[in-house]
């Protein structure tokens, strides 16, 4: 495999990765390192190598290495955990090393799937056989068997490569920046992700508000929904991956604790486990919650431990949305500041027992955000430090607080509420969720590019205090209320398309069949121009996901709400006042980049036309067929080049 590095070395010589990655390795180490790695490789699964052979002379002059569509190993190392715990060769930049291959893990995982994707890993030319077509040669070898198989494709490219996979039928759908400023090179350098399709493709995951629309040429930055809402657009442009972590010495400081602590009370090992699986995650952010649910199944693995549980799934939820899917609660710290006691009544472990771990693993952690999510009623703290980090539930309050803390420099704290209020008992009003939603975005976004406290923030908190202010209980909520509750859910998806559609086109004259009139109804309503923003369209969708399940035309229905909830602009129709808008595009110019939070600088809105995500996408109607999308330009072929053989099977020597 010598060969092969060396091939690599020559043809990225002058990428910035290869100046600043190892600056100061000693290029004997680190060649040996390179040939181990490649060594490796060969015998991975699903990866095969191919080679470009001069006939005259039998010199090696390119190779690629393929990925084919394989099966998982189950028992394979978490990939994330091996670049962090790898062994770096001396003299390596380790923080952008970690960064660098970090980022280039999470856009192949964002953007295509080991058992059905093809992917193109390594393209390398000698370059005095440059510009010669083996490239495309080497290409062609696979993209044939791809094609005839109507299977997909992954790359991605540099600036370098990325017209040689246009011009073979990749599209460009997203892109990994790296800055090497501090090390002495460009701010922004650009790689793109390229998946290959031949016609529009739709990704929907076990979640329908959670998949995303691409095409060959157009991309969405943001998840179109979170949970069981979908979203419109001025929240998902707040959505930016945060920058890379690193892991602190102090991160197995707080397993340890934990372990004893629960030791110390009894716990069962698997309680004790799953408490470590939760704070066991990056140090940067810190979510804390207020005590385990009484029902845990503590026996299952971590997944599906998050999983069962509704606070865990929907801490999880927000995370990815909030990180454009680069983060999980996998990899994100969770506290409960009641830790091992999901029972008040007994008091054990004691209060300031708990409240003394919370604060010992904060000062171990040291992290930058702590989102706090927790309240101390029945159980008062008396912990001074403790104290700062309390949630703050739905009060007229700044939502980021900067404190003093005993580490480098101020904690911001994002004194936000209790996931299950959204969840469990205001689960119909997707207000909860979006505040929710939101203080996730602002709490990564002061990882890296802070954002603007949106003035459309305002109504939506000014709804939640009147509700929990009126302190009515939804009886869609409370079990055994209501003797029909589906009569309920339909009531109240009739009245908000009713009230959408008008009186004229609300009547429904001598039907009698509720099933047809709700069809009827949702049918107009996707014929119509609604631009008065997502909430009510986002009340129906949870209402008829839950109630609506066995309706003949469940499925299309779920697909209209959410595409008529990604296509408003906002939540709330505009107000009567048109300074409201004025005031929105003037705080949004005028914000100057870097600025701090609550005076930040959002995305720009796309250009007229355009909106991020729906390229190439119509609203999917009621009763009609949807339409089908233009096959894109073949790719050109490649004519054959006679002086040189490509070839496949043994490794390149």
């Amino acid at each position: 495999m010598a060969v092969c590095v060396d091939i690599f070395d020559e043809a990225f010589a002058d990428d910035p990765a290869m100046i600043y990655l190892h600056p100061g390795s000693d290029p004997k180490v680190l060649k040996e390192k390179s040939i181990h790695n490649f060594e490796k490789s060969f015998t991975a699964p699903g990866v095969k190598y191919f080679k470009a052979i001069l006939e005259e002379t039998s010199e090696i002059a390119a190779f690629s290495k393929w990925v084919y569509p394989h099966p998982p190993d189950p028992n394979a190392e978490d990939p994330e955990k091996a670049i962090r715990t790898q062994q770096h060769v001396s003299g390596s930049n380790e923080e952008l090393v970690v960064e660098f291959f970090t980022k280039f893990l999470r856009g192949r995982m964002k953007w295509m799937v080991p058992e059905t994707h093809y992917f193109m890993s390594i393209l390398a030319v000698r370059p005095q056989y440059q510009r010669r077509g083996l490239g495309s040669m080497l290409l062609s070898a696979v993209l044939e068997q791809v094609d005839k198989e109507h299977a997909k494709a992954f790359v991605q490219g540099s600036a370098q490569g990325i017209g040689l996979y246009l011009k073979h039928g990749w599209g460009e759908v997203d892109e990994i920046l790296m800055d090497y400023s501090s090390y002495g090179g460009a701010e922004d350098v650009r790689t793109a992700l390229l998946p290959r399709h031949t016609k529009l493709k739709t990704i929907v995951s076990d979640k329908r508000c959670e998949y995303s629309h691409y095409t060959n040429m157009g991309k969405i930055e943001a998840p179109i929904g979170c949970l069981n809402i979908p979203l419109p657009l001025c929240i998902r442009r707040l959505v930016k991956e945060p920058p890379v972590p690193v892991s602190r010495p102090g991160d197995e400081d707080v397993l340890n604790m934990i372990r004893k602590f629960g030791e110390k009370y009894d716990r069962h090992e698997n309680e004790i486990r799953q408490a470590c699986y939760l704070a066991d995650g990056y140090s940067d952010i810190v979510v804390i919650l207020k005590q385990p649910a009484r029902n845990h199944d503590y026996s299952v693995d971590s997944k599906k431990f998050v999983a069962y549980c509704p606070t865990l799934n929907a801490v999880d939820k927000f995370i990815q949305f909030a990180t454009n899917k680069t983060r999980s609660i996998e990899n994100v710290s969770v506290f409960d500041s009641l830790s091992f006691r999901p029972n008040d009544d007994n008091g054990t472990p004691p209060d300031d027992e708990c409240y003394l771990l919370v604060e010992n693993m904060l000062k171990a952690k040291r992290p930058k955000v702590v989102i706090c999510s927790w309240k101390d009623d029945n159980a008062t703290c008396n912990n001074d430090f403790i104290k700062r980090f309390l949630g703050g539930g739905f009060k007229e309050q700044p939502l980021l607080v900067r404190v003093p803390a005993e580490w480098k420099a101020p904690v911001v704290i994002v004194r936000s509420f209790h996931p299950s209020a959204a969840i469990n008992y205001r689960k119909y009003n997707p207000d909860y969720q979006v505040l929710l939603i939101y203080h996730f975005i602002a709490a990564f976004s002061e990882l890296g590019q802070r954002i603007q406290e949106p003035l459309w923030l305002a109504d939506i908190n000014t709804r939640c205090r009147a509700d929990i202010k009126a302190g009515e209980d939804d009886p869609l909520t409370k079990w055994g209320s209501l003797s029909d509750p589906y009569e309920e859910a339909y009531k109240r998806a009739s009245g908000i398309l009713k009230q959408i559609l008008g009186p004229v086109l609300s009547q429904t004259i001598g039907i009698e069949l509720k099933d047809y009139e709700i069809y009827l109804l949702l049918r107009r309503l996707g014929d119509s121009e609604y631009k008065n923003g997502s909430t009510e369209i986002s009340k129906l969708y949870i209402l008829w996901k839950e109630y609506f399940g066995e309706h003949h035309e469940y499925e299309l229905g779920l697909d209209l709400l959410i595409q008529m909830a990604n296509e408003q602009e906002r939540f709330d129709p505009k107000g009567f006042d048109p300074k409201d808008d004025l005031m929105e595009r003037l705080q949004n110019l005028a914000a100057p980049n870097g600025a701090r939070a609550q005076s930040g600088n959002p995305t720009p809105a796309p250009p007229h036309g355009h909106e991020p995500g729906l390229s190439g996408v119509r609203r999917r109607r009621l009763g009609g067929p949807t339409p089908a999308p233009t096959p894109p330009t073949p790719p050109t072929p490649t004519p054959a080049t006679p002086v040189i053989a490509v070839t496949t099977g043994a490794a390149p020597t």
